[in-house]
């Protein structure tokens, strides 16, 4: 039987309006000392994750960062680079690509490079991702200038990437920081304002901080003597926020593992209209959950006439041409208030 993904099929997309539990999977791709490379592994134990790639390694410091942040359960792969330290694009590629199948079979919900922030290299992980329709994050080197970082954000425009920039940092990972504090927020709120356990010990000017979020790019601020997100910006400015892609791909993952439960408890759903409404009622189930939930705000479910499906659908029992609408109810992102004081 097909994984979930190839047997339920929905394509979606975003239209622009006038403690912990962990809310997705991450992976970790880096260098290490681990016997076995480009073999994704599972793992819900920092310490196995040291014994198994080595406490000095990239791949480890960044299940560190984002153990901080109380993600506990994470993929890792560790390249397979001919010469340690400076992995090449196809490297960076071939260890992105082992993790097709667990992508397609929904174990895994967002990708980052570990020590590796060349743009050559962050592009494949952008490409990747976009293909898969899962998020990433990523970050630049210490001590970058400003315009290096902005190049590299502007190369990476992607409505499923996250730029984040930091002033200087102690030994954290930056991005897996950022990725776990992620994958540790509900998809339906803003990533502004985020706290990030990140050893980050100085900060950008005002000004500079500016420049930056110009170029969507995030940056790590101190505020109430917290590290936090300055923003929740994403790479590409048709979908400005990186909640709203969260929000989608976790609606659309309800909605699919909605489907393949009930079916797989119906003894035979007809090829019928009759039979396409109990489909519906499946898909209905979870919007109304979310509904309650106070997470969408409305939807709509509409299911095709037989006479629209084509005869090859027909003939394999292929339903096509179902649209859901939802609209979801946001988080405040900004606020532009005039007060006016008398005395």
């Amino acid at each position: 039987m097909p994984d979930i993904r190839d047997a339920i099929k929905i394509t979606s997309m975003v239209s622009t309006a006038a403690s912990v539990t962990q809310w997705g999977v991450p992976a970790i791709i880096g260098e290490s000392s681990a016997t076995e490379k480009n073999t994704p592994k599972k793992f819900t134990s920092l310490e196995l994750v040291k014994t198994e790639h080595g406490e000095d390694s990239d791949v480890y410091k960044g299940a560190y960062a984002m153990h901080k942040q109380g993600v506990k359960t994470i993929y890792t792969v560790s390249v397979n680079a001919a010469t340690p330290g400076t992995p090449t694009a196809a490297e960076v590629e071939s260890a992105l690509n082992t993790l097709l199948t667990y992508v397609s079979a929904g174990e895994i919900d967002a990708a980052v490079l570990a020590g590796i922030t060349a743009s050559g290299l962050l592009e494949k992980l952008r490409d990747f991702a976009d293909d898969s329709r899962i998020i990433f994050v990523a970050t630049h080197a210490e001590n970058e200038t400003l315009a290096n970082i902005l190049s590299a954000a502007g190369s990476l425009e992607s409505v499923n990437g996250f730029f984040v920039a930091y002033k200087s940092v102690e030994s954290d990972d930056v991005a897996c920081a950022v990725m776990g504090a992620i994958m540790a927020r509900r998809p339906f709120y803003t990533l502004t304002w985020l706290e990030v356990d990140v050893d980050v010990d100085d900060y950008y000017s005002p000004s500079d901080l500016a420049s930056l979020e110009d170029g969507r790019v995030n940056a790590i601020i101190q505020y109430s003597d917290d590290n936090r997100l300055s923003n929740g910006m994403s790479l590409d400015g048709t979908v400005p926020f990186l909640d709203t892609t969260r929000t989608q791909y976790y609606i659309e993952t309800l909605i699919a593992k909605a489907i393949a439960e009930e079916r797989l408890n119906a003894s035979q759903v007809a090829y019928t209209r009759k039979g396409f409404e109990v489909i519906r009622s499946w898909i209905v189930a979870p919007l109304e959950e979310l509904i309650r939930g106070n997470l969408i705000d409305s939807y709509s479910v509409t299911m095709p006439k037989m006479e629209d499906i084509t005869t090859e659908d027909q003939a394999n029992r292929k339903i096509t041409g179902v649209k859901i609408e939802v609209q979801t109810i946001g988080d405040v992102q900004a606020f532009e208030i005039s007060l006016n004081i008398k005395v």
